[in-house]
């Protein structure tokens, strides 16, 4: 059961697949650009997850996606919330976070 949407210059999918949520992004070309999946933090390399830890202490997580990106290899996304703030985070599996939006 398979989903497309246009998003900008590329078409998502979006299915399950062995029980998980993915989203798979394709150029204009059909190539693959990109694949997405939610994940559980405990998914997360211990360098990334310590990172966070230590950088983020007081928010709490509300979504964490892995993105494998033909052009830019594998990252994490985390939506983070602290009451007042909300931010999400670009976060390497070797513990390098910034901020996303």
């Amino acid at each position: 059961n398979i989903h497309w949407q246009p998003k900008s210059n590329l078409l998502e999918a979006s299915f399950e697949w062995n029980g998980q949520k993915l989203q798979a992004f394709y150029n204009q070309d059909g190539d693959e650009v990109a694949i997405s999946r939610q994940i559980t933090l405990d998914k997360l390399p211990v360098k990334a997850l310590q990172a966070v830890n230590e950088k983020y202490s007081g928010y709490r997580t509300t979504e964490a996606i892995e993105l494998n990106s033909v052009e830019t290899g594998l990252s994490y996304y985390l939506s983070m919330n602290n009451g007042s703030k909300k931010v999400i985070l670009n976060v390497s599996p070797e513990g390098t976070v910034s901020v996303f939006k």
